[in-house]
């Protein structure tokens, strides 16, 4: 005869163990949450992060740009009688810094190299004094690796506008560069990625 005990039953001799089907879906629902949940976190964070940057072709446009010829009120960043360009910034997405950019002058493709005297690239203000620039020598590439200098009050966090315009001294009185093939490429850093090239006149 087989015994059996109050509140216990037996199958085949073994008593019954095991969560309920029910339980076990909801079990299995509520895990696959959790872990849809932590994943959206980690990709939040990495996007909030710096995992995504804005092309700096979307966040800035440049134009227009004349060939313009240094006199003693330029002369802290374009000087007496040398050949520069200067190109006015159209328009400067919100929060990007002079820190977020770098500008390079390339001639038919190549990035130019200074063949002479000192040569420079400013950004100037409104008020017609640069507040940021780079001096390059004789052999250097034309381009701003870093900000040489920066005017009282402005640093790389500070914002790139409107009212600022680049100017571009090649390093000579002789060379006249319009029509030469030159460009200014803007290289995007920071949360800012991408290049965009601007053809000089």
């Amino acid at each position: 005869m087989l015994r059996t005990w109050p509140g216990r039953s037996r199958l085949n001799g073994r008593k019954r163990n095991g969560v309920s089907p029910i339980i076990g879906i909801i079990l299995l629902v509520a895990i696959t949450v959790v872990l849809a949940a932590v994943l959206y976190v980690l990709i939040s964070g990495y996007a909030h992060d710096g995992g995504v940057s804005t092309p700096i072709g979307t966040a800035l446009a440049l134009g227009p740009a004349a060939g313009v010829t240094g006199t003693k009120t330029t002369s802290t960043y374009c000087a007496t009688n040398h050949p520069c360009y200067a190109v006015s910034i159209a328009s400067a997405g919100t929060g990007i810094t002079l820190g977020d950019v770098k500008f390079v002058v390339t001639q038919n493709g190549v990035t130019r190299v200074v063949q002479s005297n000192s040569a420079q690239i400013s950004i100037v203000g409104s008020s017609g004094t640069a507040v940021a620039y780079t001096t390059l020598k004789k052999g250097d590439a034309l381009e701003t690796t870093s900000w040489a200098k920066f005017a009282t009050g402005y640093s790389a966090a500070s914002p790139l506008v409107d009212t600022m315009s680049i100017w571009i001294q090649f390093g000579s009185t002789t060379l006249h560069p319009e029509q030469q093939g030159f460009s200014l490429e803007v290289v995007g850093a920071g949360t800012f990625s991408g290049t965009m090239n601007f053809a000089l006149p």
